[in-house]
């Protein structure tokens, strides 16, 4: 009995040690430089990072239309478009198509600046961004390299301290 346990207990701890190394390695590592990606524009269309815009910051947001911070950070930018003049916005969500699309209308009607909103229909932002949850933000240079990450909403006046 003493030896069934002994066994249990080291199996028991060598599954916990995998699951707890694996989520705090997957929770803060994101992609370095910014990935090559598909999306889907909500009409359906293809979205690549081909179709970013060369020479500018990129700030990626992996959001939900019903995450209450989510809709803070969008009212926050919104308020504030003179800000992104130098970066353009991708936001990026599971959502359903109709639903990124009312985000998008109520939070940026008019918004001056390059601003996508697109599906990840394939759950496949984590393979190539690094682990997410709504709202994460990511800052890429106008090189492509990961400036600074955050894992909530971020006032505007500190998120352009990293738009090069």
């Amino acid at each position: 009995m003493k030896k069934h346990i002994s066994y249990c207990s080291c199996i028991l701890l060598f599954w916990v040690g995998i699951y707890v190394c694996g989520w705090a390695q997957n929770k803060e590592s994101f992609a370095q430089k910014l990935p090559n990606f598909e999306f889907f524009k909500p009409n359906g269309e293809v979205f690549t990072n081909q179709n970013l815009q060369k020479g500018k910051a990129t700030i990626v947001f992996f959001f939900d239309p019903d995450c209450d911070h989510c809709q803070k950070q969008a009212d926050w930018i919104s308020a504030s478009p003179e800000s992104f003049k130098n970066a353009q916005l991708l936001w990026v969500s599971t959502a359903e198509a109709n639903a990124i699309n009312i985000f998008h209308k109520s939070k940026f009607p008019r918004f001056p600046y390059p601003i996508y909103f697109v599906k990840d229909k394939n759950y496949k932002f984590d393979s190539w961004f690094g682990y997410s949850v709504a709202p994460t933000i990511l800052i890429y240079s106008s090189t492509g390299q990961l400036q600074k990450s955050f894992k909530n909403e971020v006032p505007v006046s500190e998120l352009v301290k990293y738009i090069q």
